[in-house]
C-alpha cells in the first residue's frame, strides 16, 4: 500500500474533526470545531484537492473539543469546559447534555459531575462512554444519565483516548499514552475487565510488534477501519494495529509531534488527522473505509443445505424409501476396503468424491449393476477411515475438516495419497501432497520421486487444496485458576533430588514458587517461596547443559541470570547497556530488550533481542556472539517468540505475530539461514491451512511436542503445526484477548499456560488429532463383531451395531449408532444394552415431535465431534435466530451438554430489553436454568430499557421467576 501524505493550512486552529451524515442527505459531512469556539463544515477547494472552512454553524464557546457521531440521537456530542458535555444536533442546534456540577458523582442531566472530559466514543446504541480521569463513564445520550463502569480505571495514568470495537460487541478500544487496551463495557463484574492489547504500561519508545511487545511513543488518537484495524497516531507516526494486535507503522513522521486531535475518514476516501498548528494532515491511497459492525445473522440456507445432505426426501430415491434397506436407491451405502465395511451415507459419498459422485449417479453403474456394496479390495482400510471421516468433514462444511488428513502417520502417508487420488478427492490430495514433500529427504527422495511417477501424483487432480478452514470453531475455554499472585513465567525443570519434574512460576512480584497441586479437584496453588529474583523477571528457560534455569532478569538493562539446583541466583550476562552493541563476555555483554529465551539442550541460550535479531549465549562461559542473517526478513518486526526445534538439531522455531519460522543455527553462511514454514510476513488472520496458507493473528508462545509437533499460542487461540507444516486450530477462543506468556507440559500431563493476566489456564487431554485407530473403530467396527448381529450390507436397523435411523417429523436420518453415542448421553442411555431400542424391536427411533432443521444442526455437530474434528460445533453458529430456541430445547432433550452451552450463548447475546421477559419465560419452561441466569442478569442491567407490556403475561406464566427477577431489581 503506497500511502501519501500532505498538510493542507486551515484558517483556524482546530480542536476537534468529525464526520456526521449531511441533514437531509448527500455526502457525509465533516465537522471542524475550531479554537475560537465556532463549528464549520469542511468543504473542499477547487481540483487541487485543498480544503477550507465554510460558514460557522453553530457556536459553542472555545475550547469545546472531544466530538463523537452518535447515531442513536443523530447528533455529534462534545465535551465543553467546566465539566460538561454537549450536542449539537441535525438542525445546528446546540443543546447541554450533562454537567457541570463540580465534584465526579454519576446523576442525570445537569446534576451530573464530571472530572475532566479527555476522549468521548459511541457505540451506536444508545451509549456514549466517556473517559475522564476516574476512568470511564456511561452517558445515555436519550436520557443524559451518567455511570460510572467499575473496574474501567487504567492502571497506570489515564484513558486519552476512546473508540468503539465494532467486531466486538460490548467493547472499547481504550488508551494511555503507551498502551492500548480493550475495556470490556457489559456485566458487572469489574474483575478482569481492563486487557492490554499492545504496549506496555512503563516502557515507551517506536517499535512494531505484537501485543506486548510493542511500543509506543505517545498515543494521540486512535479510528476504527475495515478489518477490524485499528489507527494509531503515535507522536509523528500514523501505525495500524491489525485484527489479531500486530502493530506497523504505516508512515513515519507524517504528523506533528505531540500535536494530533482527532482523526476521521472524510467523504473523498482521505484520512483527515486535525492538528494543532492549524494545518489537516491527510492521508490518501490506503484501503481505509469505515468499518462495519458484526456479520448479518446466519441464513436458513446452511440448515437447507444441512437436510438435503443428512436427509434427503423420501421421494429422491425412487422406490427405495429411506428405510436404508437394500443397496440400490438406498441413503447408506456400504463400501467394503480390505477386511472393513463402512456404511456411508450416499449424499457424504458423492458430495466428498467425484468418484463416488459419478459411480452412485444415475446410469454411473452400480445401481444397474444390483451390488449390494461398493468394494475397493486393494485399498487400505486405515487409509480409507481417514478419507472418510474427512469427507464427512468437508460435506458438513465443518471448519476443521482437514484435521483427519493432518494426522494420517508417516507410513499411511502414501496409500492415504494414492487412494485419494483413485477416489477423485483433489483437496485430499492437494494436502496430502504437501506432507509427503515436506516429510521428504536426501536419502529417500528418488524413492518417493519414482512412487510419484508410478501413481500420476503431480499436481493432484484437484490442483490447490480446498479451503474449509477454521474461521468458525465455538470458544472452548480450558479451566482457568487464578494464583495467590500474577505469573510472569513458566517452565518446568528436573526436580533436585528426584522424583517427578517440578514446575515453577516466575511472579510479577519478583519470586520463584513451585507450581503444586491443591486438593483432589485438580487446582493448583503456589508453593513456598524458593528465590526473589526481583520484579519483572520474565521469559525462564531450563537449560539441561548447566542444570539451571536461565531468565531475563528485572531492570531496563535486561541482563540474563540463573536459577540453579540449590535455587541460588547468579549473573550471567550484564547488566552493561549496549543497544547493538559489539559482542562480550559477562557482565561486559548487554542486550537491548530481550524478548525470548530457547535453549538447545547442548550449552547454547538463543535470545531473541529487538535490536539485533537473535544472539547465542554459551552458557558454561557467558560468551554472547551475533547470529548473522538471523533478522526478521520484513519491516520492522521482530521475533516475539522461540523454541528448540524438537526433531532437527541445529534449528530453531521463531516466530513473529504473524509468521512462523525454521531458523538454521550451525555455519557461518547467512544466506537462506531464516525459512518461512507456516502465515506471512505480513498478513494476519485466523485461518488453518498448510505452510503458508495458513494465517496467524498474534503468535505469543510456543512449545515443541514429540512428534515433530509444535502448540501455539495465537492470540486467544490454542493451535498446533504437525510435522509437515499442516496448521490446526485446537481450542479457539480458549486464552484471554491479551494472548500468553508461556506454555509448558506440566508433570500432571496437562498443558499450562500463563496469560497476559497473570493467571494459569489448564489444558487436558493431550491427544490433539484424531488417531487411525479411533476413526476405525467410529467408521468400520470389526467385521466379526459387525456380522454377528445381521451381516454387513446395511440392510435393517435394529440390532445393527453401526446403522441407526432417527425419524424427526417428515424427515429420515440414516446416522452411525456409534455416532450418536459419542454425541448424546440420551442416545448413548437408549442403544445401551438394556436401554430400550433394541427390546422394543422398532426399527428407528422416533423424536416425532423435534424440528428436523433443529437435528439436521446437531447430528452435524455429532459427526464433527466424534470425529475429533476442530471445527465440531460450527455448525451450532449457523442456526440461524428462528432455530435458535427449538434448537437449543432439542439439544438439552438429548443431553448434549456441549450443544447447549453454546446456544446458550448466542441465546442470551440476542435479547434485547423488548425480548428479554419473553425470552425468560421461554427458557424457565425448557428447564435452561443457565440461561435464566443469564437473562435475569441482563434485565435488571437494563431494567430501565425493559419494556413493561409483558410483565403481567410473564408473572402468570413464571411466579417464581417474575418474584426472584423483581427481588434483583435494585430499589433505586
Amino acid at each position: 500500500m503506497a500511502l501519501a501524505c500532505r498538510t493542507v493550512p486551515l484558517e483556524q486552529e482546530p480542536r476537534g474533526l468529525v464526520v456526521r451524515p449531511r441533514p437531509g442527505g448527500g455526502p457525509d459531512q465533516a465537522l471542524v470545531f475550531t479554537n475560537e469556539g465556532g463549528i464549520h463544515e469542511l468543504e473542499c477547494r477547487g481540483a487541487a484537492g485543498g480544503y477550507t472552512l465554510g460558514p460557522q454553524l453553530a457556536s459553542v464557546g472555545s475550547r469545546a473539543s472531544s466530538p463523537a457521531y452518535d447515531p442513536a440521537t443523530n447528533a455529534v456530542v462534545f465535551g465543553v469546559p467546566g465539566r460538561a458535555i454537549s450536542k449539537l444536533d441535525a438542525g445546528n442546534r446546540v443543546t447541554a447534555v450533562s454537567g457541570p456540577t463540580s465534584g465526579s458523582g454519576d446523576g442525570v442531566g445537569p446534576a451530573t459531575s464530571l472530572g475532566c472530559v479527555l476522549a468521548l466514543a459511541a457505540d451506536g446504541r444508545g451509549s456514549m462512554w466517556v473517559a475522564d480521569v476516574a476512568g470511564l463513564r456511561r452517558l445515555d445520550t436519550r436520557s443524559g444519565e451518567v455511570a460510572t463502569l467499575a473496574g474501567s480505571e487504567a492502571p497506570r495514568g489515564f484513558w486519552t483516548c476512546l473508540a468503539h470495537d465494532p467486531i466486538a460487541g460490548g467493547t472499547l478500544w481504550a488508551a494511555t499514552g503507551k498502551t492500548v487496551c480493550h475495556v470490556r463495557t457489559e456485566g458487572d463484574d469489574a474483575l478482569g475487565r481492563v486487557e492490554v492489547v499492545a504496549g506496555d504500561w512503563d516502557e515507551q519508545s517506536g517499535v512494531d510488534g505484537s501485543g506486548p511487545a510493542t511500543r509506543f511513543r505517545w498515543i494521540a488518537a486512535l479510528l476504527p477501519v475495515s478489518g477490524g484495524r485499528l489507527l494509531i497516531a503515535d507522536d509523528s507516526d500514523l501505525c495500524c494495529m491489525d485484527a489479531g494486535g500486530a502493530v506497523s507503522t504505516l508512515l513515519r513522521g507524517c504528523l506533528i509531534r505531540d500535536s494530533v486531535r482527532h482523526m476521521a475518514l472524510l467523504h473523498s476516501g482521505e484520512l483527515g488527522a486535525a492538528m494543532l498548528d492549524g494545518r489537516l494532515a491527510l492521508v490518501s491511497a490506503g484501503d481505509f473505509t469505515p468499518c462495519v459492525q458484526r456479520d448479518p445473522q446466519p441464513s436458513a440456507a446452511a440448515t437447507d443445505r444441512l437436510l438435503s445432505l443428512l436427509a434427503p426426501q423420501a421421494e429422491a430415491y425412487g422406490a427405495g424409501g429411506s428405510g436404508g434397506e437394500g443397496a440400490a436407491g438406498s441413503a447408506v451405502v456400504t463400501v467394503r476396503v480390505g477386511d472393513r465395511a463402512f456404511p456411508v451415507l450416499r449424499s457424504v459419498l458423492a458430495a466428498g468424491s467425484e468418484y463416488f459422485a459419478r459411480l452412485l449417479a444415475p446410469g454411473g453403474g452400480f445401481e444397474e449393476s444390483g451390488a449390494a456394496e461398493v468394494a475397493l479390495p486393494d485399498a487400505d482400510p486405515a487409509a480409507f477411515a481417514h478419507l472418510l471421516s474427512y469427507m464427512y468433514g468437508t460435506s458438513l462444511r465443518l471448519s476443521g475438516a482437514s484435521s483427519p488428513l493432518l494426522s494420517v502417520p508417516p507410513e499411511l502417508l502414501r496409500p492415504t495419497t494414492a487412494l485419494a487420488g483413485w477416489l477423485l478427492m483433489g483437496g485430499a490430495v492437494a494436502a496430502l501432497t504437501e506432507q509427503l514433500a515436506a516429510a521428504a529427504t536426501p536419502a529417500s527422495v528418488l524413492s518417493d520421486l519414482a512412487w510419484v511417477d508410478a501413481h500420476g501424483m503431480y499436481d493432484g487432480p484437484g490442483g490447490a487444496a480446498e479451503g474449509l478452514r477454521g474461521q468458525g470453531d465455538m470458544a472452548v475455554a480450558p479451566p482457568t485458576v487464578r494464583l495467590d499472585k500474577d505469573a510472569r513465567g513458566l517452565v518446568v525443570r528436573p526436580r533436585p533430588g528426584g522424583g517427578p519434574d517440578q514446575a515453577l512460576v516466575f511472579t510479577k512480584e519478583g519470586n520463584i514458587h513451585e507450581l503444586e497441586r491443591a486438593g483432589a479437584a485438580g487446582g493448583y496453588t503456589l508453593g513456598p517461596q524458593l528465590a526473589s529474583v526481583g520484579s519483572r523477571a520474565s521469559s525462564p528457560a531450563y537449560d539441561p547443559a548447566t542444570n539451571a534455569v536461565m531468565f531475563k532478569a528485572s531492570g531496563g538493562t535486561t541482563p540474563i541470570s540463573r536459577l540453579n539446583a540449590s535455587n541460588a541466583i547468579s549473573l550471567v550476562t550484564g547488566p552493561s547497556y549496549r543497544c547493538g552493541a559489539a559482542d562480550s563476555v559477562g557482565p561486559a555483554a548487554g542486550f537491548a530488550c530481550i524478548l525470548a529465551l530457547a535453549a538447545d539442550g547442548r550449552g547454547s541460550m538463543w535470545v531473541a533481542d529487538v535490536a539485533g535479531g537473535l544472539r547465542r549465549l554459551d552458557t558454561l562461559c557467558g560468551a554472547v556472539t551475533m547470529l548473522a542473517g538471523a533478522a526478521v526478513a520484513a519491516g520492522d518486526h521482530t521475533w516475539s517468540s522461540l523454541a528448540q526445534d524438537s526433531i532437527a538439531d541445529d534449528t530453531l522455531w521463531a516466530a513473529t505475530s504473524t509468521a512462523l519460522c525454521r531458523m538454521r543455527t550451525d555455519g557461518n553462511d547467512a544466506k537462506g539461514r531464516v525459512k518461512l514454514v507456516a502465515g506471512s510476513w505480513v498478513d494476519a488472520g485466523s485461518g488453518d491451512g498448510s505452510g503458508r496458507t495458513a494465517r496467524f493473528s498474534a503468535v505469543s508462545a510456543l512449545l515443541p511436542l514429540p512428534g515433530g509437533r509444535l502448540l501455539i499460542a495465537d492470540r486467544a487461540d490454542l493451535r498446533c503445526m504437525d510435522a509437515g507444516g499442516d496448521v490446526t486450530t485446537l481450542l479457539r477462543g480458549c486464552f484471554p484477548f491479551n494472548g500468553v506468556r508461556q506454555m509448558a507440559v506440566l508433570p500432571s500431563g496437562e498443558l499450562g499456560a500463563v496469560t497476559g493476566d497473570g493467571s494459569l489456564a489448564l489444558v487436558s487431554s493431550g491427544d490433539f488429532n484424531p488417531a487411525t485407530d479411533h476413526l476405525l473403530t467410529l467408521l468400520a467396527p470389526p467385521a466379526a463383531e459387525a456380522e454377528g448381529a445381521g451381516g454387513s450390507n446395511g440392510r435393517g436397523t435394529a440390532g445393527l451395531p453401526w446403522s441407526v435411523t432417527v425419524r424427526v417429523g417428515d424427515r429420515a436420518f440414516h446416522a452411525h449408532r456409534s455416532v450418536l453415542e459419542a454425541g448424546s448421553e440420551y442416545f448413548a442411555r437408549l442403544l445401551a444394552p438394556g436401554g430400550g431400542l433394541e427390546e422394543s424391536g422398532a426399527a428407528e427411533v422416533a423424536l416425532s415431535d423435534a424440528d428436523p432443521a433443529a437435528f439436521a444442526h446437531l447430528l452435524s455437530c455429532m459427526y464433527g465431534t466424534s470425529l475429533g474434528l476442530s471445527g465440531a460445533s460450527s455448525p451450532l453458529l449457523s442456526v440461524p435466530p428462528e432455530l435458535l430456541r427449538p434448537t437449543a430445547a432439542l439439544a438439552r432433550r438429548l443431553l448434549m451438554g456441549g450443544a447447549v452451552a453454546a446456544l446458550t450463548e448466542r441465546l442470551a447475546a440476542a435479547a434485547t430489553p423488548a425480548s428479554v421477559l419473553s425470552d425468560l419465560a421461554w427458557a424457565d419452561a425448557h428447564g435452561l436454568t443457565e440461561l435464566v441466569e443469564r437473562l435475569t442478569a441482563y434485565a435488571v442491567r437494563k431494567r430501565k430499557a425493559v419494556e413493561l407490556d409483558g410483565l403481567e403475561e410473564f408473572t402468570e406464566r413464571c411466579p417464581q421467576q417474575a418474584a426472584k427477577l423483581l427481588r434483583a431489581f435494585p430499589r433505586d
